[in-house]
């Protein structure tokens, strides 16, 4: 064998006939006089250069040259649950990276369709209640008598805003003559907790959708907005109102957040 050179094993060439001499004692000259002298063959054996090494002290004399298997780290492809990892060789060969199966997104806090996104393109949950994305579409809750409240839960989906209407109605006009009533309008939004927690935006508006209100805030915290309907004691009071909940600077969330509304007198 000639050697190593750039990872293959060469064997030394051959010596055809009229490359022989005679011994000087009247015989050929013989393999072991001619072969130590020859010039590069052909390749016999190549390690990956990555994969392999070269088995020490092969490829040299009339040892064959040999490869042998490394270990050399590992290939990462695919994100999300498609994430996956495998060795870099197999057997002393490239091996390559597939990702995981993707599924369809869920509202679990995993990118399931592999896209760089988490819980995206999910459809609200509360679809009863959808759509209610304008003020003039908001989700009719009714009647909400004084001294009453309501509270439900709903989500605020990628891109989603949500507005409802309610009758704040008056139970009594009964005061002291010539004085005023007050009906404060309490709306209060519970965001979603731990990693679902979700910065939510109120907004509250008379019946034509005229702004009286609003809370912005971060900090993942509850929400609450009070507005002090200004009534009086010989009219009926009672008065449409509609709410905006919203993500605060874009943010959303496929999981529920609470929201509680009451209409009192003061």
């Amino acid at each position: 064998y000639w050697g190593w050179s750039s990872n293959t094993c060469y064997n030394r060439k051959n010596a055809m006939a009229y490359e022989v001499n005679c011994n000087g004692s009247g015989a050929c000259q013989a393999p072991a006089e001619l072969c130590p002298t020859r010039a590069i063959g052909s390749g016999t054996v190549t390690c990956h250069a990555t994969c392999q090494d070269e088995v020490a002290g092969s490829c040299t004399g009339t040892t064959a040259g040999g490869c042998i298997n490394v270990s050399t780290g590992t290939l990462s492809c695919g994100q999300g649950i498609c994430a996956n990892t495998v060795p870099k060789c197999v057997n002393g060969a490239p091996n390559a990276c597939t990702p995981l199966p993707s599924t369809p997104e869920s509202c679990n806090n995993l990118d399931d369709n592999c896209n760089g996104e988490i819980d995206e393109g999910i459809a609200p949950s509360d679809s009863a209640m959808e759509p209610n994305n304008s003020c003039g579409s908001a989700h009719d809750l009714g009647t909400i008598t004084e001294g009453s409240s309501t509270s439900f839960q709903a989500i605020l989906a990628e891109g989603d805003v949500d507005y409802y209407r309610f009758y704040g109605k008056e139970e009594s006009s009964i005061c002291i003559p010539f004085t005023g009533q007050d009906f404060p309008v309490t709306v209060r939004v519970t965001p979603p907790t731990g990693d679902d927690c979700t910065d939510i935006r109120i907004k509250l508006f008379n019946d034509s959708c005229n702004l009286l209100k609003q809370v912005t805030a971060g900090g993942c915290g509850v929400k609450e907005l009070v507005y002090v309907h200004d009534g009086s004691c010989t009219n009926d009071d009672s008065e449409h109102f509609r709410v905006e909940v919203d993500g605060y600077a874009g943010a959303w969330e496929c999981a529920p957040y609470g929201l509680f509304i009451k209409f009192e007198q003061d």
